[in-house]
């Protein structure tokens, strides 16, 4: 579930805030036009970036007793979200909304 946080469908950034059940598991994706920031306001997850084959390289544990709690992902970086306690998470991008190009995603 999120919530957008634009003033108008015409604003050039996304942010939003998304609340995730624990067990959620985002699509493996890329952003090509923007990095992407995300901030734990509540909750455990790890976030996951893998490289262009889908191989696992780096795996974030944030939350908790982590002292973790934000990750910028790099532009056309692969990552994927997993969610191990309920999270509510603030994302930020560069560009306007659209949606997942197939491409995009593995």
């Amino acid at each position: 579930m999120n919530y957008d946080l634009r003033n108008s469908e015409e604003d050039q950034s996304q942010r939003m805030l998304n609340v995730m059940l624990p067990g959620t598991k985002t699509a493996i994706h890329k952003h090509n036009l923007s990095s992407e920031t995300v901030m734990l306001m509540r909750g455990k997850m790890d976030t996951v970036f893998y490289n262009d084959s889908g191989v696992e390289k780096e795996r974030i544990h944030m939350g908790g007793e982590t002292g973790v709690f934000g990750v910028n992902i790099p532009k056309g970086q692969w990552h994927t979200f997993e969610v191990t306690d309920l999270s509510i998470i603030f994302m930020a991008q560069d560009g306007p909304w659209s949606p997942m190009a197939k491409e995009n995603m593995l």
